[in-house]
């Protein structure tokens, strides 16, 4: 069951296993934006903010997801080469 729409099924968001996504971040199954991102960075995450804390947890905590030297990105330092 996935009632909020945040691409974050109830299971997930209302497990408080210690160490569990639930737990960690206390997301609520009934608000797809349970940290109110829609004030703090642009109206149309409250359809979505829980998904994209999560997105952007991972991008900071992920090792993978830094490596700057490799970077395809437009304008990133592999850019065109």
């Amino acid at each position: 069951m996935h009632s909020d729409t945040d691409a974050i099924p109830d299971v997930v968001e209302n497990d408080r296993t210690p160490g569990s996504i639930g737990e960690t971040y206390e997301f609520n199954p009934q608000d797809p934006d349970t940290y109110n991102m829609q004030v703090a960075i642009h109206p149309n995450y409250q359809y979505y903010g829980d998904n994209e804390v999560l997105a952007r947890v991972e991008g900071l905590t992920n090792p993978r997801a830094t490596s700057p030297g490799d970077d395809w990105s437009r304008e990133g330092k592999q850019w065109r080469k």
